[in-house]
């Protein structure tokens, strides 16, 4: 346990942004089930800021930036900036999505381009929200029932070589008497 205890104060006092957080993000956001977990719940953090403050007034540009930093994720992060340029530049939100389809995902291209086509943009995020909500929830749902028999399984294992563990010795010593 005293191994264990400074990896958990390291884990503990990781910053967000640091360039470990950055790497065990995008170490965890590889993985099969969890990774679709963590950058499902990215976007819609994403997708939610930026409708809120696109409804309350806020600049695209500035939306953005904003919303990349409520997301957790350090590949928005990262690219806002770009996203900032490129509408900066002149071109739509949905055309500055469009160019990174591995961070932000067909739909929300789509259904950017009819927001903003529309005028509607921010309530088109929140439908959009409410889409990948749904979809987390299963996700999740999956997740746990993958999770929950390699825990019982790792459980056993525990409990079995401990309870051998105290056995063994105890055999050895009553065999000697």
């Amino acid at each position: 346990s005293l191994v264990l205890l400074p990896i958990a104060i390291k884990l503990y006092n990781l910053r967000e942004g640091s360039e470990l957080h950055c790497k065990l993000w995008l170490w965890a956001s590889r993985l099969p089930l969890l990774g679709r977990v963590l950058r499902t719940t990215a976007l819609i953090r994403y997708v939610q800021s930026l409708s809120i403050l696109l409804d309350s007034g806020v600049s695209v540009t500035e939306s953005c930036t904003l919303a990349a930093e409520a997301s957790g994720s350090p590949q928005m992060n990262t690219d806002a900036r770009r996203l900032h340029q490129c509408i900066s530049e002149g071109s739509t939100f949905a055309q500055a999505i469009a160019k990174e389809p591995n961070i932000y995902g067909p739909w929300l291209v789509q259904i950017a381009q009819v927001g903003e086509e529309s005028a509607s943009l921010p309530s088109r995020l929140q439908q959009m929200v409410r889409m990948l909500e749904e979809d987390s929830s299963l996700e999740i749902a999956l997740l746990i029932q993958v999770v929950e028999p390699m825990a019982l399984v790792v459980l056993s294992l525990v409990v079995g070589f401990s309870i051998v563990s105290i056995f063994l010795p105890l055999y050895s010593y009553l065999g000697k008497l």
